[in-house]
């Protein structure tokens, strides 16, 4: 949980300030569609903490299934897998 925050902070970091700076711009020069362009930015936000999510499921899943075949070999080495 701590390093799904972290990465959120993170996306907040990267992404926000270029497009506040992006908006503010727009806003002073009477750009018409700013509260799409807003929404928009909004929404890469929300896919960019989605895509960061599910990388941490893939590697949460990795570690899993690598651990489990390193075990699963293991135990079938030693005997322990095939009791008899």
């Amino acid at each position: 949980m701590v390093k799904q925050q972290r990465r959120h902070e993170a996306i907040n970091t990267l992404y926000r300030p270029p497009f506040f700076r992006e908006e503010q711009l727009m806003e002073k020069s009477g750009y018409t569609h700013l509260t799409e362009r807003r929404r928009t930015h909004v929404e890469m936000i929300k896919q960019e903490r989605m895509l960061s999510f599910n990388a941490r499921l893939e590697e949460d899943l990795h570690r899993f299934l690598g651990n489990w075949l390193i075990k699963h070999i293991l135990l079938g080495i030693t005997g322990n897998m095939f009791p008899g």
